[in-house]
């Protein structure tokens, strides 16, 4: 399942049982995994040698923590509470403009690649802390605060003493940032501009 979802992060899935109406536009490049048919893998063999299995496995103590932060913040953020002002929504537009998706964990990546995806990261926590400091008060800008400081340890990190869960993709604690860092890209693309 790990594999699917960082496979398919940035596509549109459905999830279908045989009665969903949707079944019988399924095309016929459709294979499901663990399926019956000979063509099927199963699980193991669709997870078999995919060199992301290690990073995705392992803990996500950033990423956890952010999501604990967007959980606390969601309720207070709700539509039915709150609407953003004009500032809140600038701000809004201006980190979906700036902050993106992690690349896939399974992307080749060497020594410039990871020194590339730290430097990308440490400059999403800095938009963040500007943007939370822009607007200086309000639910939103707790928020971003939070997340700012949660993400303030990669100033620690350098790309040549990070360890790495296989190798040659992107070492976890690494990806953790990026994960976490995303997590708040999913949230505001969801909230009110």
């Amino acid at each position: 399942m790990w594999q699917f979802l960082a496979d398919h992060v940035d596509h549109r899935v459905k999830l279908l049982g045989e009665s969903a109406v949707a079944w019988d536009e399924v095309g016929p490049e459709f294979v499901e995994i663990g399926g019956l048919d000979v063509w099927c893998p199963t699980l193991a063999e669709y997870a078999a040698g995919w060199p992301a299995l290690p990073l995705m496995s392992a803990p996500r103590p950033l990423a956890e923590a952010v999501h604990r932060a967007v959980e606390e913040a969601s309720a207070r953020l709700s539509p039915r509470l709150w609407s953003p002002d004009a500032s809140e929504s600038a701000a809004i537009r201006r980190l979906r403009e700036v902050l993106t998706f992690p690349a896939p964990p399974g992307e080749a990546t060497g020594p410039e690649q990871v020194a590339a995806r730290l430097e990308k990261v440490r400059q999403d926590r800095d938009e963040i802390r500007g943007t939370a400091d822009a607007l200086g008060t309000g639910v939103l800008a707790e928020l971003l605060h939070t997340v700012a400081d949660l993400l303030a340890p990669l100033d620690d990190l350098s790309a040549e003493r990070m360890p790495r869960e296989a190798e040659g993709i992107v070492p976890g604690v690494l990806y953790d940032a990026e994960w976490a860092a995303g997590l708040l890209v999913d949230y505001v693309n969801g909230i009110g501009s």
